[in-house]
């Protein structure tokens, strides 16, 4: 995917979905930060919510044409950002891959790569991902917003809404969408 296919249009402003948020999780009232809180909460009867996994999606879903968002990501590791389907299942952890509805790209310790997949490091380490969704296209493609450097792309075929996605599994993690 070639990121000027997407430089003439504007980022989307993307707000998050409380919602759908581990309950641990803190979103700020303009819903564009996210983070932990005090307490990781008691399992949440809504459906919605995810569940043991600290992840959120976001309020805005694509079933067609083409998108981009930048994330800042805050802490040194523990975050994954990219998109999930509607349907991805909001109770399985270790199921947070391509075939299970969520493509994401994660940095673990000293490791940027695919959600459960290793690759090398990048030279360093992003502040600010940019996500490249083309629906018709079948792609998702990841880039270091501070200077375009391609991090990784996936390659699928999307049959329903994707929104985007955000899985805080270090204390430390700060997600903010960026305007």
């Amino acid at each position: 995917m070639d990121l000027l296919q997407f430089s003439p249009a504007p980022a989307e402003i993307l707000t998050l979905d409380a919602a759908s948020g581990h309950p641990g999780l803190v979103v700020s009232p303009d819903r564009h930060s996210v983070w932990h809180g005090n307490s990781w909460g008691c399992p949440p009867s809504d459906h919605r919510r995810f569940f043991p996994a600290p992840c959120i999606l976001g309020s805005e879903g694509f079933s067609s044409g083409r998108h981009r968002w930048e994330v800042e990501v805050g802490g040194e590791d523990g975050w994954a950002v990219g998109v999930a389907r509607e349907s991805v299942s909001r109770r399985d952890p270790t199921e947070l891959q391509p075939q299970h509805g969520v493509w994401a790209v994660e940095l673990g310790r000293y490791v940027l790569c695919p959600l459960f997949q290793w690759s090398p490091a990048p030279s360093q380490r992003p502040h600010r991902i940019q996500v490249c969704l083309d629906y018709e296209g079948g792609r998702v493609a990841f880039y270091d917003a501070e200077n375009l450097t391609p991090l990784f792309t996936f390659t699928a075929s999307f049959t329903e809404m994707l929104f985007p996605f955000f899985w805080l599994w270090a204390p430390s993690t700060r997600i903010t969408l960026c305007p």
